[in-house]
C-alpha cells in the first residue's frame, strides 16, 4: 500500500526528471578468462583516472569487476555515451583498457561459490597519504552471520597493497557487503562523525531486511590501515525487519512496494549543488510474489528461488534528510521510504522477458561531474555495457511566478481513497510546487507546474496511488511505481477502470478529433472539439464507459449506451453515482447559481461561481455525495455531511 509520506518537502530534493540520459558504452576484450563477461557486480568511479585522456567531459576512469567466478578488477576509460535509438551496439563507442583485470582480494577471502562484492575510491582520508579503493567481498550464502568482508587497497592493481578484512559492527553480512559508496564529506562530518563511505547489501527474500540497507564507515579511523579483523564502527542509517522468525517487530517494517524477489545491487549518493538523492538501482519484483520457480510455487524444482510475476529495472531515491534523523535518533532506521522511482527499462538493450532478474548491477558516482555509471550485465553479448545519466539541478530556485488555478476541465481526479478505508478523502493538488495534501494523512512532492492530477489504484491494492500527466511530453507518473509516455499535448487524461479488473487504466481523450485512447486496451472515437470528457460506470457493469458533455448543446454522450440533452451553457458535468445503485448518474453543476441536477433524480443548490464541483464517497456508503472546493479560501462543502477548510488559492481538488 503507497500513502502519502507526512511533511515532505520538494526543496532540495533530485527528482527523477533531473536526470538526463547521455547514453551508453561498451566495455572492452580481454584476453583469457577474465575478462567483462558475465561481470558487473563491482564499479567505482575514479577522478583520477586516464590524466592524458580526451576533453570530451567525461574525465577520470573506471574500476570494474569481471567474471562474477573470479571477480578480477581492471580500469578502463571513459568514452563518450551513445544514445542509440535503434540500441545498435555496433554505434556505441568502446572503453579503452588503462589496466588489466588484476586479482585485488590479496588471499583474504576464502573462495566463494556466488560472490558478492562492490567497490569505490575515496580520495585520502584522515592520515592517508594516497586515496584508497575500497572493496567488500562475501557469497550469496553466508559463511556466518558476522564475518570479515571489507578492505582497501591502492589504485595499482599489480601492486595493490591490499589490506583487511574488516568487520562491520557486529551487523549481519545479509545486511552489509554488496554495494559501495560515498557520502559527500560535509554531509559526513554533520551527521555521522565523519563516515564518508556507506556499505549495504539487499539480500533476497527478506533476510537482511525487507529493503535495501546503509551504514555509514570511516575505516580510516581505526588505523592506516587497520589492523585484520577490526571491527569497524558502523551507523546504521536504513535497515527495515528481516523476515526471519526471531526479528525483534515481527518482520513488520519493509520498503514500500517490497518484494522478497527484488534485487537491489548499486547504490549512489548523488548530489547537484544544494540538491540531492541517495538512490539505489536494482531489478523491482512486480505482481504476486513466490517462491519456487519462474512457473509457480514449488520447493523440489529447478531454478528454484524469489520469483515475481515480472520484473523492471528501477531507481529509487530517498531523501538525504530521512537520513540524517536516523542518525540523530529522531527517526528509527526502518522509517525511511523512497520518496520517488524511474523505471529503467526502456533504455536497456538486454530486457528479454518480463520475468528476466538482473536487469541493472553496479553504479558508481562522478561527483564533481555530475555523472551517474550504472552497468547493464549480459548486455553485449556476454559482457556488460555503462550506461551513463547527467545529474541536473542544484541551481537557486527562482521565486515562481504566479500560476493560474487550473481549469475544473483539466483535473483529471478519479480516485481518492488515499487509505484503503472504502472513504475518500478531502486532498488537494498544488500544481505551482507540486504537493499534494490529504486531510487528516499528510503531505507529499510528486509532480509541477501544468501537470494534472490523475490519482488512482493504479496496482489493484484498493488505494489511491500519487500520480500526474503531464501534456508537454505526454508523461504518466505514478509515484514510487512507474513512469511512461502516453498521449500528446492536445490530450487530457481520462482515467479509468475501463475492463472492470479493479486497477485504473491510463486514458486520454482527444477533443479535436474524439479520439478515446486506452493504454493497453482500446481506441474508440466519442465527442469532439469543445465537448468535456466524463467517463464514469453508466451501465453498472463494473467497468467505466467514455462519456461526454457539450455545454454549448446542453447534451450528453456516452459510448454505446445512451444520448440525453441535459445542461446547458455554463453547467460543468458531475456525474457520479447519487443513489449507490453501482451506475453513474448524468449530473450537472451550475456555478453561476450553485445548482446541481441530477437527471431524473433531484435537484439542489451548493456552491457559487468560485467553486469546483468534487462529488465523490467521503462517507464509505457507496455513494457519491455532492461536494465543492472553493480554491480562494480552500473551504470544503460536502452536502449532508461537513463543512472544512483545507487548500487554498492555486490548489485542484485531487479526489474525484
Amino acid at each position: 500500500m503507497l500513502l502519502l509520506l507526512p511533511g515532505r518537502a520538494p526543496a532540495g530534493l533530485l527528482q527523477p526528471d533531473d536526470l538526463e540520459y547521455r547514453g551508453a558504452f561498451r566495455l572492452p576484450d580481454a584476453p583469457g578468462d577474465y575478462g567483462w563477461e558475465w561481470g558487473g557486480h563491482g564499479l567505482a568511479y575514479y577522478p583520477g583516472g586516464d590524466p592524458g585522456g580526451p576533453a570530451d567531459g567525461y574525465p577520470g576512469s573506471l574500476f570494474g569487476t569481471g567474471h562474477d567466478w573470479y571477480q578480477q578488477v581492471s580500469e578502463v576509460s571513459i568514452p563518450v555515451p551513445v544514445v542509440s535509438a535503434g540500441k545498435n551496439l555496433e554505434e556505441l563507442n568502446t572503453a579503452i583498457t588503462l589496466q588489466p583485470f588484476a586479482d585485488i582480494k590479496g588471499g583474504l577471502f576464502p573462495a566463494f561459490e556466488i560472490p558478492y562484492c562492490d567497490l569505490e575510491y575515496l580520495p585520502p582520508r584522515g592520515g592517508q597519504g594516497s586515496g584508497k579503493l575500497y572493496f567488500c567481498w562475501h557469497d550469496h550464502l553466508q559463511i556466518a552471520a558476522s564475518f570479515p568482508t571489507h578492505g582497501w587497497c591502492e589504485t595499482d592493481l599489480l601492486a595493490p597493497q591490499s589490506a583487511g578484512p574488516w568487520y562491520v559492527g557486529a551487523y549481519d553480512t545479509y545486511s552489509t557487503t554488496d554495494y559501495l559508496f560515498a557520502v559527500p564529506e560535509d554531509w559526513a562530518a554533520a551527521h555521522v562523525g565523519g563516515r564518508s563511505l556507506a556499505t549495504g547489501r539487499f539480500r533476497d527474500g527478506g533476510q537482511g531486511g525487507q529493503g535495501p540497507c546503509i551504514f555509514a564507515l570511516a575505516p580510516w579511523q581505526h588505523g592506516d590501515p587497520p589492523p585484520a579483523q577490526a571491527v569497524l564502527s558502523a551507523v546504521p542509517l536504513l535497515l527495515y525487519s528481516t523476515a526471519y522468525w526471531d526479528d525483534p517487530h515481527g518482520g513488520a517494517y519493509a520498503m514500500d512496494r517490497y518484494h522478497h524477489s527484488d534485487m537491489w545491487a548499486g547504490a549512489a549518493w548523488l548530489t547537484a549543488g544544494d540538491d540531492s538523492a541517495v538512490v539505489f538501482v536494482g531489478t523491482k519484483g512486480r505482481g504476486e510474489c513466490w517462491y519456487g520457480n519462474q512457473d509457480g510455487p514449488c520447493l523440489d524444482c529447478e531454478d528454484r528461488g524469489w520469483w515475481s510475476t515480472y520484473f523492471d529495472a528501477e531507481m529509487i531515491f530517498y531523501d538525504p534528510a530521512d537520513l540524517a534523523a536516523v542518525a540523530a535518533g529522531t527517526m528509527q532506521p526502518y522509517e525511511p521510504q523512497p520518496y520517488a522511482v524511474m523505471n529503467l527499462d526502456h533504455l536497456l538493450y538486454h530486457v528479454v522477458s518480463p520475468q528476466m532478474r538482473h536487469h541493472v548491477k553496479a553504479a558508481s558516482f562522478d561527483r564533481a561531474g555530475g555523472l551517474l555509471y550504472v552497468f547493464e550485465p549480459l548486455a553485449d553479448s556476454d559482457r556488460p555495457l555503462v550506461h551513463v545519466w547527467k545529474v541536473l539541478g542544484g541551481a537557486p530556485t527562482p521565486p515562481p511566478s504566479p500560476t493560474p488555478a487550473p481549469s475544473p476541465r483539466t483535473v483529471a481526479a478519479r480516485s481518492g481513497d488515499y487509505d484503503g478505508d472504502g472513504r475518500d478523502e478531502i486532498a488537494v493538488f498544488r500544481p505551482a510546487t507540486g504537493m499534494w495534501a490529504a486531510r487528516g494523512l499528510g503531505r507529499a512532492s510528486f509532480g509541477g507546474p501544468g501537470d494534472v492530477p490523475v490519482p488512482g489504484d493504479y496496482d489493484g491494492d484498493g488505494t489511491a496511488s500519487l500520480a500526474v500527466f503531464r501534456s508537454a511530453g505526454g508523461l504518466w507518473a505514478v509515484r514510487s511505481a512507474t513512469r511512461f509516455s502516453f498521449g500528446s499535448p492536445e490530450d487530457a487524461p481520462v482515467p479509468g477502470d475501463y475492463d472492470g479488473d479493479g486497477t485504473c487504466e491510463a486514458a486520454v481523450f482527444r477533443g479535436s478529433s474524439g479520439l478515446w485512447s486506452v493504454r493497453g486496451l482500446t481506441l474508440a472515437f466519442l465527442g469532439g472539439p469543445g465537448d468535456a470528457p466524463v467517463p464514469g460506470d453508466y451501465d453498472g457493469d463494473g467497468a467505466d464507459d467514455p462519456g461526454v458533455f457539450g455545454p454549448d448543446r446542453g447534451e450528453w454522450a456516452v459510448r454505446g449506451i445512451t444520448r440525453a440533452a441535459f445542461g446547458g451553457p455554463g453547467d460543468l458535468p458531475a456525474a457520479g453515482d447519487c443513489d449507490g445503485d453501482g451506475t453513474a448518474e448524468i449530473g450537472i453543476f451550475r456555478p453561476a447559481s450553485g445548482l446541481w441536477a441530477i437527471r431524473e433524480t433531484t435537484r439542489f443548490r451548493l456552491g457559487s461561481a468560485d467553486d469546483w464541483a468534487a462529488p465523490a464517497d467521503f462517507a464509505g456508503s457507496g455513494r457519491d455525495e455532492a461536494a465543492i472546493f472553493r480554491a480562494p479560501n480552500g473551504l470544503w462543502a460536502i452536502r449532508n455531511l461537513t463543512r472544512a477548510h483545507f487548500g487554498g488559492a492555486g490548489d485542484a481538488p485531487a479526489t474525484r
